[in-house]
């Protein structure tokens, strides 16, 4: 099924919980899936079990001086 051909979904988290499932489901529907999260080496991890269209971006969006 293609139901989601011609999009992008970015999924913020997708390197654990629920994301790589999100991601895995959006890209069997056609989309152009990008998981993001923090930590480059989990990222990799769940890159690994994930289709290889699924592209990862290590992302921190802590604001500068954050607690």
């Amino acid at each position: 099924m293609d139901q989601l051909a011609g999009t992008t979904v970015v999924i913020i988290g997708g390197s654990s919980g629920i994301g790589p499932a999100c991601a895995a489901a959006a890209a069997a529907e056609g989309a152009t899936v990008v998981i993001t999260g923090r930590s480059a080496e989990r990222l990799a991890e769940a890159s690994a079990v994930l289709p290889s269209s699924v592209r990862a971006a290590a992302v921190d969006g802590t604001p500068s001086g954050w607690q």
